[in-house]
């Protein structure tokens, strides 16, 4: 994929109650869902906002993924062996990723009380491998009071997870506001510039100390501009 631009409004409105199904997600792209392995993706743009509002007088069981461009990228350890690099190296190159030179320029709100997780993110939602220049410049504003505990309201410019120990982050920057909040007594909210987390599976399961290497991703020569508030 090459040389993609997106200008369109994505306006959802959730007005009616959902199923209570065990692990339902619901999920919103701004242009692309998945790169699989070995796929590339380059020179992408988005210039459409992304509108969510929930009717909270309607229970709607889901856990929600909102990302600007993309939801995966699944490439993880091949782009290295084609670079001839080891993931990890600390000795700096110029080297582009399979996916380079994404940039979004959507707005992204979010408004209601979702019964399960709310996790956004400016560019891509779980990153497996190299990303290289990638900016946001996309205000990210998401309010959703959390009905049950230990739900999470999440948010952050570029990447939401860094997945395994190949994921990596260089060149990114990100110069929007990232405000995220709860006002209830249950749950938690979190903000970031540029990656949120690290340490846990796509899934959301959180991972035991010393038993994975998810420690090895990294993040090189980004930069947040943007103002963090993150309330709950």
């Amino acid at each position: 994929l090459t040389h993609l631009r997106q200008e369109g409004q994505i306006d959802l409105n959730f007005n009616h109650t959902s199923l209570a199904f065990g692990s339902s997600t619901f999920m919103v792209y701004g242009m692309i869902e998945s790169i699989s392995l070995d796929q590339q993706a380059k020179d992408i743009l988005n210039l459409g906002d992304i509108t969510i509002v929930k009717n909270t007088s309607v229970n709607i069981v889901y856990d929600l993924y909102v990302s600007g461009i993309l939801g995966y990228h699944k490439n993880n350890d091949n782009i290295y062996n084609e670079l001839n690099i080891s993931h990890n190296s600390i000795e700096i190159s110029e080297d582009s990723g399979y996916v380079d030179t994404l940039l979004n320029d959507g707005d992204i709100s979010i408004r209601g009380n979702f019964n399960g997780h709310v996790r956004v993110s400016g560019v891509v939602l779980f990153n497996r491998s190299l990303i290289t220049n990638a900016i946001n410049l996309g205000n990210i504003d998401v309010v959703n009071n959390a009905i049950t505990s230990n739900d999470e309201v999440e948010a952050a410019g570029i990447a939401y997870l860094m997945s395994g120990q190949y994921a990596q982050l260089k060149d990114t920057a990100n110069n929007g506001n990232i405000r995220v909040i709860s006002t209830t007594t249950i749950g938690y909210a979190h903000a970031s510039g540029i990656a949120l987390r690290n340490h846990r599976n796509e899934n959301g399961t959180n991972l035991v100390q010393n038993t994975h290497d998810n420690e090895r991703a990294k993040i090189t020569f980004s930069i947040n501009y943007g103002n963090i508030f993150a309330f709950s």
